[in-house]
């Protein structure tokens, strides 16, 4: 072991005295824990100065379609979901110039179709049970788009599927973020239907 000679004898170099005393240790430990704090505060102020820089950076059509992002997913849910069900209609109840003039067996798999469009479509549009009933849609466009278009041709633009392929994304979307801001179900909810009993008394008892 190296050391230092002194007056009482070979002494140990000062890093492994300090060390031997967990001296340096404990300050390296420090010094490391500091380090470590400094990075993260660093790492919290680089997001936060790039947050500030998009921000500053954003035009003002995007901050319009930001604000209007909720009403617009909202318009999509409704608009799709009407769509949707006018096809049941036109199968169940001859709307529309219904299916080759008339309308289709109920208890046929083109009935159950139409019973799944036009059901689904009004619930998702008024905005109750969305998820279900998107998620329903969503399945029922897949199974129309297998069994009708699919042995036509690989391509949705070649077997005149990609109507069905387009409602089976679309639903599975809106299945997967809800009913939105506008919804009768919303509505709803916030309009209690009594009054809510206070819990405690009014009066103060003597």
């Amino acid at each position: 072991m190296k050391g230092i000679v002194g007056e009482k004898g070979i002494l140990p170099e000062r890093s492994e005295w300090f060390r031997s005393r967990r001296i340096i240790g404990t300050a390296e430990g420090s010094y490391g824990e500091e380090t470590r704090k400094a990075g993260a505060l660093g790492q919290e102020n680089a997001t936060a100065t790039t947050w500030e820089e998009h921000r500053r950076k954003e035009t003002g059509m995007d901050r319009i379609v930001t604000r209007a992002a909720p009403s617009l997913y909202t318009l999509l849910r409704i608009i799709g979901a009407l769509l949707y069900a006018c096809h049941g209609a036109q199968k169940l109840l001859g709307l529309f110039g219904g299916v080759r003039g008339g309308t289709v067996p109920l208890l046929s798999l083109m009935g159950l179709a139409g019973l799944i469009e036009l059901g689904a479509g009004l619930l998702i549009a008024a905005g109750v049970l969305t998820r279900p009933a998107a998620f329903l849609a969503s399945g029922e466009m897949a199974c129309a788009y297998w069994l009708s278009h699919a042995p036509r041709g690989f391509w949705p633009i070649r077997n005149g599927g990609e109507l069905a392929v387009l409602n089976c994304f679309l639903f599975l979307y809106i299945a997967s973020h809800g009913a939105g801001p506008w919804s009768l179900a919303r509505l709803v909810r916030r309009q209690p239907r009594t009054a809510p009993v206070p819990r405690e008394p009014l009066v103060p008892a003597r």
